[in-house]
């Protein structure tokens, strides 16, 4: 059979992208690098917007109810100023909730239930070397033991197969943060109910993830060559109490995982009839917990533009609508990917001329509301959900 869809890539974004398009009763596979994943600690900010864009695709909208729900964001900046310390604080007008924070390996068994429980997804394991080959009727996907798969369009959602990105000729901004975040699963003793707060530090940035009430998911983004990587879990259990001071009473570390921090943009979302979605099209800082939630936004509008143009006569395939997804996704894209790259760039900086303009912008932003309730609108993405 010729697939409609052929996703590559083990991860979140490439599961939800399944589901979205198998909802819309179109032919899914899903096709996964056999590998044994073990657990992860990591956890993902899913905002207001791409929640109710998930309970709209899954049969359980309940799912989430066990997490908290953040209803107040604080930013703090270390000695920005004159050694002063600053503060950014983010509250919807109406106190409505922000999102959740959700842990991914609770997340990811739920979308291999609901992948499961779909009959026109096909999901295939393979460790095989993959190929793309496109043809004049359709495309194919073939493996190197010989297996192929017809398909229509090919969605590369994993950033493990370079030859295959390298042959969409799909032009990729690439910058290494030279960066090792710190994630930290802990127990904690939180002053303050459904409240996240990033702690910005001449050291780098710390994110407070409150995802139960006395559970979290600490984020800390280091240099490389950082003494913070190296320091025993008692010892930075001590220091993350310390850093901590105005959010937490207590806190004990349970485990901890190392992750390398990388940036890159796709220029362009498709070319010819390879489309990216996920980490491979925009991989940006964790400083504001926008990843999933950018490609949650892009595959809410791929499905959508896919299922109105076929239901008029449209080819899937069609260039026109593949055009019109990169080209209404490319603002919102470049503007978090290149704005949070800045903005982690700003931060970082110990030059006390940058650190006092720096200063003023904030003072002046925290005073705002009306600007405050902008980026509230645009990170909740509740003017596209």
């Amino acid at each position: 059979m010729i697939y409609d869809f052929t996703i590559l890539g083990s991860g979140i974004s490439a599961k939800i992208c399944s589901i979205a398009l198998a909802k819309k009763n179109f032919e899914v596979c899903l096709v996964i690098d056999k590998v044994n994943k073990s657990p992860s600690n990591l956890v993902t900010f899913l905002s207001d917007g791409s929640l109710n864009y998930l309970h709209s695709i899954f049969n359980d909208i309940s799912i989430f109810r066990h997490f908290q729900d953040i209803t107040n964001i604080k930013c703090l900046l270390e000695g920005i100023e004159s050694n002063k310390d600053q503060s950014i604080s983010f509250r919807d007008e109406r106190g409505n909730s922000m999102g959740k924070i959700v842990n991914n390996t609770f997340l990811d068994e739920y979308l291999e239930k609901e992948i499961k429980a779909l009959k026109n997804i096909n999901k295939i394991f393979t460790d095989q070397k993959i190929q793309f080959i496109e043809n004049e009727f359709h495309n194919e996907l073939k493996f190197g033991n010989g297996d192929k798969i017809d398909t229509k369009i090919f969605i590369l959602s994993s950033t493990k197969h370079k030859n295959l990105l390298d042959n969409s000729r799909i032009d990729i901004i690439e910058q290494d943060f030279h960066q090792c975040a710190l994630s930290i699963s802990a127990d904690v003793d939180l002053k303050y109910n459904n409240f996240a707060s990033q702690v910005f530090t001449t050291d780098g940035s710390i994110a407070l993830l409150p995802y139960y009430v006395n559970e979290a998911s600490v984020v800390w983004s280091l240099n490389k060559n950082s003494k913070y990587l190296k320091m025993s879990q008692a010892d930075l259990n001590l220091e993350l109490k310390m850093r901590l001071k105005d959010f937490i009473i207590d806190c004990k570390i349970n485990n901890i995982e190392k992750h390398s921090l990388q940036f890159n943009y796709a220029k362009k979302l498709f070319n010819k009839k390879v489309v990216l979605i996920g980490n491979v099209a925009h991989n940006i800082h964790p400083i504001a917990g926008q990843g999933l939630n950018l490609s949650i936004k892009d595959i809410t509008l791929f499905t959508e533009l896919m299922f109105q143009y076929s239901s008029i006569g449209y080819d899937i395939d069609n260039e026109l609508i593949l055009e019109k997804f990169d080209q209404q996704r490319k603002l919102d894209n470049f503007l978090f990917s290149f704005g949070i790259f800045g903005l982690e760039e700003i931060l970082k900086q110990k030059n006390r001329y940058i650190n006092f303009f720096t200063g003023k912008i904030v003072s002046k932003l925290q005073s705002s509301s009306n600007l405050k309730n902008v980026l509230i609108a645009s990170a909740t993405g509740r003017k596209i959900f």
